[in-house]
């Protein structure tokens, strides 16, 4: 009886012991959960994880688990992140699980995982903007302009003010040619405050492709100076409308004010009620105007042309390195085209002829050998290997050797 009494006494003491020991976990776990968003949110995402990893061998649970997988995705741990976050999922997972999984995919740049993460997050939480703005640009850059329009129009059924997401749709209803649906859209968006360059040239570029010139030219205009001239494509599109402006388009010109700027269009005139000698004399200021326009719509062009190509200085760095390793490999035709390419870029480099007339050497074409000397010492100036140029003249001399006794 008497042992009896005393294993329920030690059961008793056990759980006792057991359910302190048990609140205590509780509380420190929470303590340390807390503590770890603290030092989150202070951007100290290492001592962040190191509390939430303490906290869960005290008490594992969901909780603690999505914030460490929080905290190895700001780390770059994307792997590990993905492990845990395919841990926690169920048929009914949070949309949140799945959205750290997209990120996660599309920081390894794995498109194809990330894509379907997005769109099971899009299923559950289309009101989730950031992850509905990428999953359209995939969609978008994969001509998918149906697919992006129908999730947007899901999302704009609860919020329809969203400017972010109202951007997309304009550009993706201008990339499926619904340009007027785009143009009325895009109209709304710079109501609404929205100058951008890259607003105004969609803008324009739709009004473009529905033919009308007028408005596509005044947009793209301002998108030009907008953008100080820098973007290559938006300045190319100006100067391809400014070459489309015909000079019979008076119906344009009529939307246009009188100017004292003779490059300006001009007019505001009623076609009705103008005579016969107004009409030829506003006739010849349009022509005067469309022609000016034309003009400068080349040299647009011709800049946006300068702007695609890379700094001839880059290039010759670029050409001269490929050139540099078939020499030193002696495949010396590869580097003739390489050097010869150099040339192109930035002809006043010296040791470019140099090397040539080298690889001409070995493959015994003393003409060529010949010439690339006789270029080398042309180029050359204080600044040249004073060595390098003594034997380009003594190679100079034995070519002329060689190919005289070669003459017939």
């Amino acid at each position: 009886m008497k042992k009896a009494i005393l294993h329920i006494l030690m059961f008793i003491v056990c759980a006792c012991a057991w359910a302190q020991q048990t609140e205590a976990d509780t509380a420190s776990w929470q303590q340390l959960l807390a503590e770890g968003r603290h030092y989150r949110e202070q951007g100290n995402s290492f001592r962040a994880l190191q509390l939430f990893q303490q906290a869960d061998s005290l008490h594992s649970n969901d909780t603690l688990r999505r914030e460490i997988a929080d905290c190895l995705y700001v780390r770059g741990q994307y792997n590990k992140c993905i492990e845990i976050c395919k841990a926690l999922l169920t048929p009914d997972s949070l949309a949140q699980d799945l959205y750290l999984l997209a990120r996660c995919y599309d920081k390894m740049e794995m498109p194809m995982e990330a894509t379907h993460y997005q769109m099971l997050v899009a299923e559950r939480d289309i009101e989730n903007y950031n992850n509905l703005l990428s999953l359209c640009k995939t969609l978008i850059d994969g001509e998918m302009y149906n697919d992006a329009l129908a999730l947007i129009d899901r999302y704009c059924a609860i919020d329809s003010t969203n400017a972010a997401v109202n951007t997309v749709k304009a550009y993706a209803l201008h990339k499926a040619g619904r340009w007027t649906e785009a143009i009325d859209l895009y109209e709304q968006l710079v109501a609404d405050g929205d100058n951008r360059a890259t607003t105004l040239y969609y803008l324009g570029l739709s009004y473009y492709r529905r033919k009308n010139i007028g408005e596509a030219y005044d947009l793209l205009k301002m998108a030009v100076e907008r953008d100080g001239r820098r973007n290559s494509t938006l300045l190319s599109r100006f100067g391809v409308v400014e070459l489309a402006i015909a000079y019979s388009q008076v119906t344009w010109v009529k939307n246009h004010r009188p100017c004292q700027d003779s490059t300006s269009i001009l007019s505001l005139f009623d076609m009705e009620k103008v005579s016969s000698e107004d009409y030829l004399l506003m006739r010849q200021r349009i022509d005067s105007a469309c022609a000016v326009i034309n003009e400068q719509g080349k040299k647009d062009i011709e800049e946006a042309i300068a702007k695609m190509y890379p700094d001839p200085e880059v290039l010759y760095y670029l050409h001269f390195s490929l050139a540099n390793h078939y020499f030193w490999n002696s495949d010396d035709k590869l580097a003739l085209k390489y050097f010869q390419q150099c040339l192109t870029d930035s002809p006043n480099h010296a040791n470019v002829y140099y090397n040539m007339a080298v690889s001409y050497h070995k493959l015994q074409d003393y003409r060529n050998e010949l010439k690339y000397y006789q270029l080398f010492v042309d180029k050359a100036d204080s600044t040249t290997d004073a060595q390098a140029l003594q034997s380009a003249k003594e190679a100079i001399a034995e070519c002329r050797k060689v190919l005289f006794m070669k003459e017939p």
